[in-house]
């Protein structure tokens, strides 16, 4: 699974790493896959702490189940950050395109320190061992705590073990890169989406225009307000 394996990558080069935040949808299956998650990783590395954060819905259809999603996001951040995370780590393998596209986009004003994306150059095999064990994940981790979950994936690990943790060999891990904006541009941002004057913004009209444009902030001739989305970011900024 993806996560195990992007958590296997990462504890390797920080050992500092002691909580996964998931975002996940409100569906068996997917949850039971949690579960499972939670069971492989505690397996290997003992008391990591997981936050859940549920979605409740399958896809990014309209916009406003983007802004739900975007609020679901930015209140993993303000978790992490509450729990005395001073690096965050953003993995968007796998899941709906959307999601990943929507939450790479906004890493660099969450102040995310990189995101990944790990690619299994085996697929064929990967899918073969993943139907194998489909059913059972349904089976072992429906409806149960983290000290079972880890419990049952001890217990039969051999066969979970060559999805949540394949052969490195077959993996490749690609790290994206992270626009991340000046101290000063997030600051004024910040400001812009508060609401206030524009004659005393001390903003440049093409700034302003330009967030404008992006959807954050809207306009009238003395004043800019923040958009539905812009209340959003804000609290992303916080």
């Amino acid at each position: 699974m993806v996560v195990s394996e992007v958590f296997w990558y990462l504890r390797n080069t920080d050992e500092k790493l002691f909580d996964v935040s998931l975002i996940f949808t409100d569906d068996e299956e997917i949850k039971a896959g949690v579960n499972a998650v939670i069971g492989a990783i505690r397996s290997r590395y003992g008391n990591i702490r997981f936050h859940r954060h549920m979605i409740r819905y399958q896809d990014i259809t309209d916009n406003d189940s983007l802004k739900d999603f975007l609020r679901v996001f930015v209140n993993a951040i303000g978790d992490a950050r509450n729990h005395g995370s001073d690096r965050i780590y953003l993995n968007v393998t796998g899941g709906r395109k959307i999601q990943g596209i929507v939450m790479s986009m906004y890493a660099g004003l969450a102040g995310i320190s990189k995101v990944y994306n790990v690619i299994n150059k085996d697929v064929r095999n990967y899918n073969e061992n993943f139907e194998k064990i489909k059913d059972e994940i349904m089976k072992d981790f429906r409806d149960v705590d983290e000290k079972t979950a880890t419990e049952r994936y001890r217990k039969d690990e051999k066969l979970y073990d060559p999805v949540f943790y394949p052969d490195p060999e077959s993996l490749s891990y690609i790290e994206l890169p992270v626009i991340s904006l000046p101290r000063d541009e997030i600051e004024m941002l910040k400001r812009l989406l508060n609401g206030i004057p524009i004659e005393d913004s001390g903003v440049l009209d093409s700034t302003i225009d330009a967030y404008v444009k992006s959807g954050l902030i809207f306009k009238d001739k003395s004043r800019v307000y923040p958009e539905e989305l812009g209340e959003i970011i804000r609290d992303l900024l916080q």
